[in-house]
């Protein structure tokens, strides 16, 4: 993978609910085992089959759910709410804010969100995309609109709870800046650039981004490579090229169990990554992960986890 785009600029949390939050030998004080093979549920995810373990079993109990392993180990699932109360507050801790403040960005994210589904669906010839403010204490949620904005825009924009601030005048509807982003990795493409990421930022009205490594026999100025891009991108774009790759096809898929996944303490959580990223500072790879991942020191591949 050689590039990214993106239309939003979301800050928000999302709560998952398959997360562990103890785990042990054995099965918990009255919990009732139903036996029954565990095939997954609408908004799970699934847990691959380790050949050392055995295809776990999901137990229902009075105090909650648990997979149980072959072995007889067990670890206890989250509900959605558990979930969300422990993204709030290890979000708030690495942000430095407090829980209320991390509550109220979420339901900013969530309030946003709708507003941006509700007129991307009936107005997607002018809808940008959305963002956040810098803090929950500085700013309303932001939603971007080509052109002036219009009474319909104004109506699908109102939020029962929450002021959401109309961006308009923006040069570029989200369909045609992913147009741009094409028109972009397509020149770049032809001009024999095989390692590259871009991207366009909504909050600079659709400005691109694109960071590229060098490669023997091509430009390696900016100013050059520029010259080489259509005359409708050329403008309004920033581009960087570096010795190093711009991304790295690493073995680390997204769905990979990731933590202390035998640790007995509560405090360290099994959950599962995302994507592959790399860091500018430090420059490293990093793998993404759920919000309320905590202490990690291992992930755990499966055979059909690439």
């Amino acid at each position: 993978m050689r590039r990214l785009g993106w239309r939003t600029a979301l800050a928000g949390l999302a709560a998952c609910c398959m997360v562990a939050v103890a785990s042990g030998t054995g099965h918990a004080s009255g919990a009732r085992l139903s036996s029954a093979p565990w095939e997954g549920e609408p908004g799970t995810s699934h847990v691959p089959e380790d050949p050392g373990l055995g295809e776990p079993i999901l137990e229902h109990g009075p105090d909650g759910t648990y997979l149980v392993n072959a072995d007889g180990s067990w670890v206890r699932v989250q509900s959605s709410e558990e979930s969300l109360e422990q993204d709030l507050r290890d979000y708030a801790k690495v942000k430095g804010w407090t829980v209320e403040q991390a509550r109220h960005r979420h339901a900013e994210s969530e309030a946003v969100g709708e507003v941006a589904v509700r007129i991307a669906g009936v107005r997607p010839d002018v809808f940008v995309g959305s963002a956040l403010g810098p803090t929950p204490d500085e700013g309303n949620p932001m939603i971007y609109i080509k052109g002036p904005a219009d009474d319909e825009i104004r109506a699908l924009a109102a939020h029962p709870t929450t002021p959401i601030d109309i961006i308009d005048n923006q040069p570029y509807s989200a369909a045609e800046l992913d147009e741009r982003l094409a028109l972009l990795m397509n020149t770049l493409d032809q001009v024999g650039y095989d390692n590259f990421a871009s991207a366009y930022d909504i909050r600079q009205r659709g400005r691109l981004m694109v960071n590229i490594q060098m490669r023997p026999g091509l430009p390696d100025d900016p100013e050059i490579v520029r010259s080489l891009l259509p005359r409708e991108i050329s403008q309004d774009i920033e581009i960087w090229l570096s010795l190093e790759p711009a991304s790295h096809p690493d073995s680390a898929y997204a769905g990979l169990w990731m933590g202390h996944l035998n640790s007995p303490n509560p405090d360290y959580t099994r959950c599962t990554s995302g994507y592959s990223t790399f860091g500018r500072s430090p420059r490293a790879p990093h793998i993404s992960t759920a919000g309320h991942c905590r202490l990690l020191d291992q992930f755990k591949r499966f055979p059909r986890a690439g």
